[in-house]
């Protein structure tokens, strides 16, 4: 019987793996559907695109409730109009419910955010003194735009459809993956 070696791991070519590389691949299979499970707390840094990098969105993680009840709320609003708007209003929502906490920072070439979860060291909340999402319009307030609720707060802060969707999807691609980095996103 051949052998071929993926990783550190010796497969025979008939594709069968021996005892202790079978254990060690069911142990780091494990690990990762834990580390997968573990979903509340974990947060998505995002720029705002128009803003050359210097505002972003700290995004938490949503559960599927909250996208069913987005998607419901949703479908009942734009019953009237055979469903149209649906895909930007239902945009919208999912990044006001997932909106964080809104980030400045003053050198474009520092991260985000370090390696340790902690803000990278020229970044900081929009406000020093308590944190600014998209369920006020206190952002519109700070930034100088016109806006009477949240969804109002999210298209004046994005500037066109489009780019609310982007956003959406690329949230929505991360929270379906969390070890996906920025870069990744504009990979694929």
């Amino acid at each position: 019987m051949e052998e071929s070696e993926i990783g550190n791991m010796t497969v025979a070519t008939n594709g069968e793996l021996d005892d202790d590389d079978e254990q060690s691949l069911i142990a780091n299979l494990r690990q990762l559907r834990n580390e997968a499970s573990n979903l509340y707390g974990v947060t998505k840094v995002m720029d705002v695109p128009g803003y050359e990098g210097k505002l972003a969105v700290e995004y938490s993680y949503i559960s599927a409730e909250v996208t069913e009840d987005i998607a419901r709320r949703i479908r009942r609003e734009t019953k009237n109009v055979n469903g149209q708007g649906t895909n930007l209003l239902s945009s919208v929502d999912t990044l006001v419910a997932a909106s964080k906490n809104v980030l400045i920072r003053s050198d474009t070439q520092g991260n985000w955010m370090n390696e340790d979860g902690t803000y990278g060291h020229t970044v900081r909340p929009i406000k020093r003194d308590h944190v600014v999402n998209f369920r006020t319009v206190e952002l519109a307030t700070i930034l100088d735009y016109d806006a009477g609720d949240s969804r109002e707060v999210v298209l004046g802060l994005y500037g066109s459809e489009h780019s609310i969707i982007e956003a959406n999807v690329l949230l929505s691609r991360w929270m379906t993956d969390k070890t996906r980095v920025n870069d990744e996103d504009f990979l694929t």
